[in-house]
């Protein structure tokens, strides 16, 4: 979402995923600020660093689905489909790997995680620690 919208949108709110019939990864608490990069879940917020923000942008945005290692590069990383192709998976992969893994840690503490499934290409989700699902 640019700065010339609506600079702060929340989640919303389902109890079930419409794909697999589980609880609902995550509720509507989240609020982005996508001018300042804030993320508040509940009463905690976080400034978070652009391209972790847009990470978590993508992932909320696409709730309660799954997002892949190449749409998170398209969208966060602001890749082209040329130079995705021309990157081995393996260190496309890396460079997403590398965030969710630092990421993961600063979301713990507002009691958020990324859950990942698969391999090739990985699929990763936003969720609750206490929602967490089976992938």
């Amino acid at each position: 979402m640019s700065a010339t919208h609506n600079a702060l949108h929340s989640t919303d709110a389902q109890t079930h995923c419409p794909c697999c019939g589980q609880p609902m990864p995550v509720s509507d608490g989240l609020v982005l600020d996508d001018v300042m990069n804030r993320l508040q879940f509940g009463p905690l917020t976080m400034l978070l660093e652009p391209l972790k923000f847009r990470i978590v942008d993508r992932l909320a945005t696409a709730k309660p689905g799954f997002v892949d290692t190449y749409d998170l590069l398209e969208s966060a990383f602001h890749r082209t489909a040329s130079e995705m192709d021309a990157m081995p998976y393996a260190k496309a992969s890396m460079l997403v790997k590398v965030q969710m893994t630092q990421l993961r840690k600063r979301l713990q503490q507002m009691g958020l995680d990324v859950q990942s499934k698969g391999r090739r290409p990985t699929l990763y989700r936003l969720v609750e620690l206490s929602q967490q699902v089976a992938a």
